[in-house]
């Protein structure tokens, strides 16, 4: 598998989890927002392209260019984890509650153990979740 079709898989899965809890066009914009921003951090991501496809029959929402192929597995791996956890609390305490789940289960055991290997644990996200939003 390669880190940009990863990528691809992942963006395009938190986009769509996210358009079911706030608009589809609010969900691109924030995913765009969130890789611009975090662009500073990671410069491998300005290979990373959001496009509102809403108005367009051509074009894909998520270009990613195969220069992100070359990136440091580990720093892929910051980043997403950085993206996801980003997503996840923009979407608010009640429609975020279950979007790393959900990410989980749409993303299959695949794209899980191969993210795993760049450090990101989503169960371990989600656990986190779950602990900060009932605090003792």
């Amino acid at each position: 598998m390669q880190k940009s079709d990863a990528m691809k898989t992942i963006l395009s899965t938190m986009i769509s989890i996210s358009g079911r809890k706030i608009t589809q066009g609010d969900a691109i914009s924030t995913m765009d927002t969130v890789l611009k921003n975090l662009e500073k951090h990671y410069d491998f991501l300005k290979h990373v392209q959001i496009n509102d496809t809403r108005f367009s029959e051509d074009g894909e929402m998520i270009h990613i260019e195969s220069e992100l192929n070359t990136t440091n597995t580990n720093e892929l791996g910051e980043a997403i984890n950085e993206i996801v956890t980003t997503m996840h609390h923009s979407l608010g305490k009640h429609a975020g509650f279950f979007f790393i789940k959900e990410l989980q289960k749409r993303l299959g055991d695949d794209y899980i153990s191969y993210i795993k290997d760049m450090g990101v644990d989503l169960s371990l996200l989600q656990l986190e979740s779950e602990v900060i939003k009932f605090p003792k």
